[in-house]
Formats: structure tokens, C-alpha cells, sequence
């Protein structure tokens, strides 16, 4: 009897042990969201790296560069990806940035002259 006992827990005893390698499953990590750029099919853990490009130019939002991207603009900045507003010009090429220009009679024979204008708004009065 005690034989058949220690034959019986022998049987028994690897059934509940069968597939315990004592290494755990490796779940793959990576980016679940298929709206982003690194989008991993593959993975089931978010991991939370995934990049986006929201403003859809082909640059991921966290390598976005903020700056003029107008190459025709005075401030022109080459590595700027993101135009931000700030471009300077000089449409008329006289030297004076658009923005700090001051119209007013630039004649100085004329009644109305302004000694600070920088650009002629043909307002010259000369009566």
C-alpha cells in the first residue's frame, strides 16, 4: 500500500508543476496607439513612448522647433520646423525693419516734416 502511495504522488506530483520553468512570460513593451509615428504592432505593454505629429508636417512633435521658417523673411532661421509668427521683413529694402517703420513726411522742405519718419506716406503739405 504504501508503495502504491508513493507511486500515485509521483504520477501526480509533475501534473501541477508541467510548464514551470521558473522564468517569467516577457510581455513586449513599446507604443499601442496606431496614431503614432512609432506605432508597434507588436507590443502589448504601453510604454509609454509614443511620438506624435499632430500638426500632420512630418516632424514629431518633441523635435519641434519654434522659430521663422520664411526663407525670405529678415529673420529667417534654417533650423526652425515650426513657424511661430515671428518673421521680420523689410519690404521695401530701405534698411528699416516693417515693423518699426514711422510714416510721415520725409521732405524736409515741406511744412509737415517728421524728422523720425522712415518711410514717406505722401502726406508732405506745402502750403
Amino acid at each position: 500500500m504504501r508503495l502504491q502511495v508513493i507511486i500515485v504522488a509521483l504520477l501526480l506530483l509533475p501534473a501541477p508543476l508541467a510548464g514551470c520553468t521558473g522564468e517569467e512570460e516577457v510581455v513586449p513593451a513599446g507604443c499601442t496607439d496606431a496614431r503614432a509615428n512609432n506605432y508597434d504592432g507588436t507590443a502589448i505593454d504601453d510604454d509609454g513612448s509614443c511620438d506624435f505629429d499632430t500638426d500632420d508636417d512630418g516632424v514629431a512633435d518633441w523635435l519641434e522647433v519654434l522659430g521663422c521658417t520664411d526663407e525670405t523673411a529678415f529673420n529667417y532661421q534654417s533650423g526652425a520646423t515650426e513657424e511661430d509668427g515671428s518673421c521680420d521683413y523689410d519690404y521695401d529694402n530701405d534698411g528699416v525693419l516693417d515693423a518699426d517703420e514711422v510714416p510721415g513726411c520725409m521732405d524736409s522742405t515741406a511744412n509737415n516734416y517728421a524728422a523720425t519718419a522712415t518711410d514717406d506716406d505722401g502726406s508732405c503739405d506745402y502750403d
